[in-house]
């Protein structure tokens, strides 16, 4: 260990995160990842923190950061970790892959100017998620079409002009990628009526809207169901909100017109999902949720 010049200044590097990552810790995923990788490796040798930060020179706190994924460890060593932790050359080169990713700009890094925090944490944890589940008064970001989405942008809280409605169409189309991959989240929407009867531009784009939202239906690992008009009160009376699983976390995601935040508290999240339990006691069936949703369709034409 100790031909490793670089070992005793590790403890005092400065946090390099952008400003996004440092006032939102779900954008660091990624880092995340990571950093329950590196414990797994430390556990499996039958060391603790203490242990290797004293090999290392560095403190315990110090090494719980990286392991927590607040930050990685000097590339450079990398290299001794492995050897410390006697990891196999093909699981060094899983970790470093771990490691690139955790160190490279996310994908929507161009359009960092205009995401909030929050927002961008939202991003990061859709493309991570294994369960989206939500609740919305119209129709949810990741189903909108680019002309609702246009219509939704222009006449929202914020004055902004067609140039920035156009960048966030794109990252917004850019964000609903996560619809045709692979190993993709399972996603169960449910969405008032009001979300089909509230006109967003005009006839044309609500029955595109609508008619896109029955082939999202289609899909596997997409759920739509609607809450009806009869169905009367329902805890969605509150407003919207989103449940996301993404390996070991669950958050809830809800936006303001002030602007989005996260809950995290076990009872605040607790509280959400059994909300959102009962709203799928409202709401119509799959079945019965394609057949409104052709009848508005109707209605627009």
């Amino acid at each position: 260990m100790n031909d490793h010049k670089d070992m005793n200044k590790i403890g005092n590097m400065t946090d390099r995160y952008d400003k996004i990552g440092k006032n939102m810790p779900y954008v660091g995923i990624r880092r995340r990842r990571l950093g329950r990788k590196l414990a797994e490796l430390r556990r499996r040798a039958n060391l603790n923190q203490t242990e290797v930060a004293a090999a290392f020179g560095w403190s315990q706190s110090s090494l719980a950061r990286y392991e927590r994924g607040e930050r990685p460890p000097q590339r450079s060593l990398m290299p001794a970790l492995f050897d410390m932790y006697e990891v196999p050359a093909q699981e060094r080169d899983e970790v470093m892959t771990l490691y690139r990713l955790a160190e490279s700009p996310n994908w929507w890094h161009p359009y960092r100017d205009l995401l909030r925090p929050e927002y961008a944490a939202l991003i990061d944890l859709e493309s991570y998620a294994t369960t989206i589940r939500t609740y919305e008064v119209i129709i949810p970001g990741l189903f909108q079409t680019p002309e609702y989405t246009r219509q939704v942008l222009a006449h929202g809280p914020q004055e902004i002009d067609s140039e920035e409605v156009e960048r966030r169409l794109e990252l917004r189309t850019a964000r609903q990628e996560i619809l045709s991959q692979t190993e993709r989240p399972r996603i169960i929407a449910l969405m008032d009526e009001g979300a089909l009867r509230r006109v967003v531009g005009d006839n044309t784009v609500m029955r595109d809207q609508i008619k896109h939202l029955l082939r999202l239906s289609e899909q596997a690992r997409t759920t739509i169901q609607i809450v009806p008009y009869q169905a009367g009160s329902t805890p969605g009376a509150a407003g919207s909100f989103t449940l996301i699983d993404c390996e070991d976390t669950r958050v809830v995601y809800v936006e303001t017109v002030a602007g989005e935040l996260f809950l995290e508290n076990t009872a605040e999240v607790d509280t959400c999902s059994q909300g959102f339990e009962q709203l799928l006691g409202f709401a119509l069936s799959t079945n019965e949720s394609s057949s409104l949703m052709r009848d508005y369709i109707k209605e627009y034409e």
